[in-house]
């Protein structure tokens, strides 16, 4: 009878360690708390290719990696106010991670600090903030994408010619160091700049602003547009007056209006940005933190210039059409 007992004894014992040991396990590989990953985007306007991208890359990490998913952010790219109100919710949920495209260089990054300090695992994407303090940050290249612009803007111009930037939102990182990288590429030609505009990122803002740039400067004859409200706008503008002929057009990203305009010859060619791998990869970034796997601190997602000439190449053709379900 007492082996009877010792026997029952040792059982529930070992059960009870076994119980233990199962929930300490389940904490460790699945705690609910930390399967969260929160995506704050700059703009969850669908019909911008760029951040259907960013979504689509981004949920399909997600999927892959067994973890949920939330994407949110603003109707427009330039609301920070409504992004910073966004990430103080999402701050109070305490997801595992938050997956950030900044709205504003300086005016986010209040914001963003509290993520960190709130022990948030953060990942930048797209665009950065003034602080250094994101666990990892995947993005485009762009002072060197704004390089390889400003190379080609010099080749177009002649004597006497004149330049104008369309930017988007003022003050975001993507705007700073694309114009940066312009007038780098440019060299000793960045004084034919003649006027820089910001859209943000409003298509018919960006049309107008072309046309009354074109009036005041009628000496300009090449044209940037830093983002796809910007291209699409001054190529709109351009063709509108009708000089096509006499105006170059260089443009980033690649919307369809963008991909008929390079086509129709009224754009001299796009930056491309691979905006699937970056939604792809800042999602795996963070899934890795949250497991406390290293990470690399920077990655460049990429991004390639594409003109006319060689738009038809296969590897380009991937880049203008990627698929994306509607």
């Amino acid at each position: 009878m007492k082996s009877l007992k010792s026997y029952v004894k040792k059982s529930l014992v070992f059960l009870f360690i076994c119980m233990v040991l199962i929930i300490l396990y389940s904490w460790q590989t699945k705690p609910p708390e930390m399967q969260k990953i929160v995506c704050i985007i700059k703009s969850m306007d669908e019909s911008n290719g760029f951040w259907r991208s960013i979504m689509d890359g981004a949920s399909l990490a997600a999927s892959e990696y067994g973890m949920e998913l939330f994407i949110r952010g603003p109707e427009t790219e330039d609301d920070y106010e409504k992004q910073n109100e966004i990430i103080l919710q999402t701050i109070k949920e305490k997801p595992g991670a938050i997956v950030l495209a900044a709205a504003d260089y300086e005016k986010t990054n209040g914001t963003a600090r509290l993520i960190v300090e709130n022990n948030i695992k953060l990942v930048l994407i797209d665009s950065e903030i003034k602080d250094n303090i994101a666990d990892a940050v995947i993005a485009t290249d762009n002072y060197q994408a704004g390089i390889r612009m400003g190379a080609l803007m010099k080749q177009l111009i002649q004597d006497g010619d004149e330049i104008g930037i369309i930017s988007h939102v003022k003050g975001t990182s993507t705007a700073i160091d694309r114009e940066e990288g312009i007038r780098m590429g440019l060299t000793d030609d960045k004084d034919k700049i003649v006027d820089v505009v910001f859209c943000d990122s409003d298509y018919k803002k960006a049309e107008e602003l072309t046309k009354e740039m074109l009036r005041e400067h009628p000496k300009i004859r090449v044209i940037a547009g830093l983002n796809q409200y910007a291209s699409v706008g001054a190529g709109t503008a351009v063709k509108e007056l009708g000089l096509e002929e006499s105006i170059k057009i260089i443009g980033f990203d690649n919307a369809r209006e963008q991909i008929k305009y390079l086509e129709e010859g009224i754009y001299e060619a796009i930056v491309i940005q691979k905006a699937f791998n970056m939604g792809y990869l800042g999602v795996e970034s963070a899934v890795k933190l949250i497991r406390g796997e290293k990470v690399k601190k920077e990655v460049d997602s990429g991004s390639t210039l594409i003109t006319k000439d060689n738009m038809y190449s296969g590897l380009n053709q991937k880049l203008l059409f990627p698929f994306v379900e509607d």
